[in-house]
């Protein structure tokens, strides 16, 4: 779990976007503090947000997920696979850190070094275009993959 202090970062963002903390939007965050290093489903977080609170519906989930994204608290990601997944978002970030996707075994691993600042540089040059953000996921095969499948041949 994160700090007390990183806590309170997350709420704050949050009132100073002007919406208030209510008790289910509380829980939600408190989830996805909790599980930070995970890159959680709608249906993932709300199972985990309803053992605490079971009178929550889907949709409440949902919107607050929503919610959280407009105010950059939430990413989310598209890793691959048939639906998107959402991560906690440190609102110190510039951007949003990138992922990799083992297509073999489905493992996900964050990159946090912003390594397009030189690319997001030169497209501004060329054609003055500011980028504000971006979301890059690689997909490939991990390390212990890579080594069980070569140790099949």
């Amino acid at each position: 779990m994160c700090s007390i202090v990183k806590q309170n970062e997350f709420y704050n963002v949050f009132k100073e976007n002007g919406y208030r903390l209510t008790t289910q939007r509380k829980i939600v965050l408190d989830i996805l503090i909790e599980y930070k290093e995970e890159h959680l489903s709608i249906k993932e977080i709300f199972d985990k947000v309803k053992e605490i609170y079971p009178h929550i519906g889907m949709a409440t989930v949902y919107r607050t997920i929503l919610l959280f994204e407009k105010v950059g608290i939430v990413q989310s990601i598209y890793l691959n696979n048939d639906y998107m997944r959402y991560q906690l978002k440190d609102p110190q970030e510039k951007h949003f850190h990138h992922h990799v996707v083992c297509e073999h075994c489905g493992a996900v691993f964050d990159i946090q070094d912003d390594l397009l600042e030189l690319l997001e540089e030169q497209v501004f040059i060329q054609k003055g275009f500011t980028v504000t953000n971006h979301k890059v996921v690689l997909i490939g095969i991990c390390k212990e993959c890579s080594e069980s499948l070569g140790s099949q041949n």
